[in-house]
């Protein structure tokens, strides 16, 4: 973890290499009672997909909720941007 502050955290994903940007994924996580949520979840799209940035994001936040005995909410993300990918919406549930 490379940031906290109360009920927030701050985890990035780098690369260390002087031809490949420093930063290529970052999620948030926020803590409220045992509900973990990330209101900051980026990576960078132009990354090769066996970097699989999105699921080490993903896991990081299960890992943190598990390590917490707390659940993840799986929110559906920001309607628009979706709606531009062409993106059908879903019903969520979480597996306990």
């Amino acid at each position: 973890m490379n940031y906290q502050l109360n009920n927030f955290a701050a985890y990035p994903a780098t690369e260390h290499s002087a031809s490949k940007p420093p930063l290529s994924a970052f999620v948030g996580i926020v803590r409220h009672d045992n509900l973990f949520g990330t209101p900051l979840f980026e990576y960078n799209l132009e990354r090769p997909l066996k970097k699989r940035l999105y699921r080490r994001l993903t896991l990081k936040v299960s890992l943190e909720a598990e390590l917490h005995q707390g659940n993840v909410h799986c929110n559906s993300g920001i309607g628009n941007f979706k709606a531009l990918r062409e993106a059908q919406s879903y019903i969520e549930y979480p597996a306990l």
